[in-house]
């Protein structure tokens, strides 16, 4: 049983407060058809008591700065996303980049915020969120559903070193461009950081 119900918007406001990105979990650069795509995998915890559905959610994804404008990840449709009560659950999303992906790569090298995560041990970004999605929320009797909710979250989450390292170098090179740093050059380093952090 499901159904829509008008007067759920103030519940929904207070559900959605306990629903937090704390990680990225992968991204994965791909080409289809001309245009780049960024497969990313988040990590979303739901803290509260009710098992969620997000359906027909339409977002629109960036790396949030805070001493420039936002590098924009695309735009991504997801037909439904299951979230358990009282966990955690990997939801994948696939963003649009475009055919620049040169403008892309340029935009992140310009980042001196970005750029400096690459020598962090344990990097956290900042994810930008925005869209709009129906809400579904499970009771004992069914589901019961809101429409229009709407989201514009900026929230720190960590990432595995390796994938933002690996990604990183997957853009440069679709953007034909060379590496200042060897792989032996960011391990080292990286040892070095894990030394000095322990």
């Amino acid at each position: 049983m499901f159904f829509f119900c008008p007067n759920l918007a103030k519940a929904s406001s207070l559900i959605l407060d306990e629903i937090n990105i704390v990680a990225i979990q992968d991204m994965h650069l791909r080409k289809e058809k001309g245009a780049y795509y960024m497969d990313v995998v988040c990590k979303v915890q739901n803290a509260g008591k009710y098992t969620l559905k997000f359906q027909n959610c339409k977002f629109d994804l960036s790396f949030a700065l805070r001493n420039s404008e936002n590098i924009r990840l695309g735009s991504t449709f997801k037909e439904e996303a299951l979230l358990k009560k009282s966990g955690d659950t990997d939801i994948q999303l696939a963003t649009k980049l475009g055919s620049d992906i040169e403008k892309f790569h340029f935009n992140i090298i310009s980042s001196e915020e970005l750029s400096s995560l690459l020598m962090e041990p344990h990097p956290k970004l900042n994810l930008g969120l925005q869209g709009d999605f129906i809400l579904g929320i499970q009771f004992k009797h069914g589901w019961m559903y809101q429409k229009g909710i709407k989201i514009d979250w900026i929230l720190p989450v960590d990432v595995p070193r390796d994938v933002f390292v690996r990604t990183y170098k997957a853009i440069e090179s679709a953007a034909g461009k060379g590496s200042d740093l060897s792989d032996d050059d960011l391990f080292k380093e990286d040892d070095e950081l894990f030394k000095e952090s322990e």
